[in-house]
C-alpha cells in the first residue's frame, strides 16, 4: 500500500536522487510512457508532471555554470520552475528523512495550522508531531528498504483510522453495509510483508507481482490498466441548496469563537472561498474537512449539544 507520489519518492531514495530520476525515465516508466495512449488518460498525466516537477528542480540545482551549455528541460524549468521548486525542492536531497516518502504532504497539511486561534498556535509553539511520530518507530526501522519503510508509514497513519474508517466502515454501515476486505487477512498480510519490495515496485508500476499472480485469471484490461485514482467526495459534498443546517450552525463565527480552537476571522473566510468554488487544492480541503469535523465533535462530546444534530 503506497500513494504513487509517495512511490516515486522512495525510488529516489532508494537509487540516489540523481540515478532515482534517471530510471524512472528510462526503465519501466519510459516504456509505459511510449506504448500508452496517454494523451486520454488523466492518471498518466499526473505521474508524468509528477515526474517532470522533480526532474526540473534537479535540472535547475545542476544549471551550468554562465557560458556552458544548458540541458534543453531548463527551457520548461524557466517557465514552470518557480511553482514546481516551491512544491517539491524543500528536503528533496534529505533521503535520510525517516519521512521522505511523505514529506511533502506532511508540509501540506502543515498549513492547517494557520487556522488555528493564536492562543492553540502559542500553546503549540516548538511541538512537531513528525518528531513524536519518529520517536515511536520500530527500532531497526532505518535499517528496512525505503520502500518498506514507505508502506509502514501509509499502513501506520492511514489504513485504520482514515481509510478504514472513516472512508470505509463509517460510511458503509451508515448505508447498512457491510464491508469485507480479504487482502486484510492477518495471514496474506504477514505474507505480503516478506515478499521483496522490486517484486512489488517496479519504476511506477505498483502491485507487480499481484498483478502476475493474477494475470491467468483476469482479463488484460485489468491487469494491464493504468492506475484509478480514488478520491471520496471532500469539501463539495457540504455546499449543497440548501446548506445543511450543520455547517452554517458549526462553522458560524459564533460557534467557532465559542470552541476557542480556531480563528473565527479565518475559518469565515475559508468558508466563503469554499462555498464560492474557488478553494483550488489540498491544503484548503483539508483544513475545511478538519475544522468542520473539530466544530462537529466539540458540539457533541464537549457542549453535548446532541438535539442539534
Amino acid at each position: 500500500m503506497s500513494t504513487t507520489k509517495s512511490s516515486q519518492f522512495q525510488l529516489v531514495k532508494e537509487r540516489g536522487w540523481k540515478r532515482g530520476l534517471s530510471n524512472l525515465m528510462q526503465g519501466e516508466y519510459s516504456a509505459w510512457f511510449k506504448s500508452s495512449k496517454w494523451w486520454k488518460h488523466t492518471v498518466m498525466w499526473f505521474s508524468i508532471v509528477n515526474l517532470m516537477m522533480l526532474i526540473m528542480v534537479i535540472a535547475a540545482k545542476e544549471a551550468p555554470a554562465e557560458g556552458g551549455e544548458a540541458p534543453p528541460v531548463l527551457f520548461m524549468y524557466g517557465i514552470f520552475g518557480g511553482m514546481f521548486v516551491a512544491f517539491y525542492r524543500r528536503g528533496l536531497e534529505q533521503t535520510d528523512d525517516f519521512g521522505y516518502s511523505h514529506r511533502v504532504t506532511w508540509n501540506n497539511t502543515a498549513g492547517a495550522k494557520m487556522f488555528l486561534h493564536a492562543d492553540l498556535r502559542d500553546e503549540l509553539e516548538g511541538y512537531d508531531c513528525t518528531e513524536e511520530l519518529e520517536r515511536s518507530l520500530p527500532a531497526d526501522f532505518r535499517r528496512w528498504h525505503p520502500l518498506n519503510q514507505a508502506q509502514y508509514l501509509e499502513c501506520r497513519m492511514l489504513l485504520s483510522e482514515y481509510l478504514l474508517n472513516s472512508q470505509g466502515e463509517r460510511m458503509a454501515m451508515a448505508n447498512s453495509v457491510e464491508g469485507r476486505f480479504p487482502f486484510l487477512d492477518h495471514r496474506l498480510a504477514d505474507y505480503a510483508a516478506t515478499i521483496p519490495p522490486k517484486m512489488k515496485i517496479r519504476g511506477l508500476n505498483e502491485k507487480y507481482v499481484l498483478k502476475r499472480a493474477f494475470a491467468g485469471l483476469l482479463p488484460r484490461e485489468i491487469t494491464a490498466r493504468n492506475k484509478q485514482p480514488y478520491g471520496a467526495p471532500n469539501k463539495e459534498s457540504f455546499f449543497t441548496d440548501p446548506l445543511p443546517g450543520y455547517l452554517e450552525q458549526d462553522l458560524s463565527p459564533e460557534a467557532v469563537k465559542r470552541a476557542g480552537l480556531f480563528e473565527p476571522a479565518a475559518v469565515e473566510r475559508l468558508v466563503k472561498k469554499c462555498s464560492a468554488g474557488r478553494a483550488a487544492g489540498f491544503r484548503d480541503n483539508a483544513a475545511f474537512l478538519g475544522i468542520l469535523s473539530t466544530q462537529i465533535l466539540h458540539r457533541l462530546f464537549v457542549e453535548r449539544k446532541y438535539d442539534e444534530i
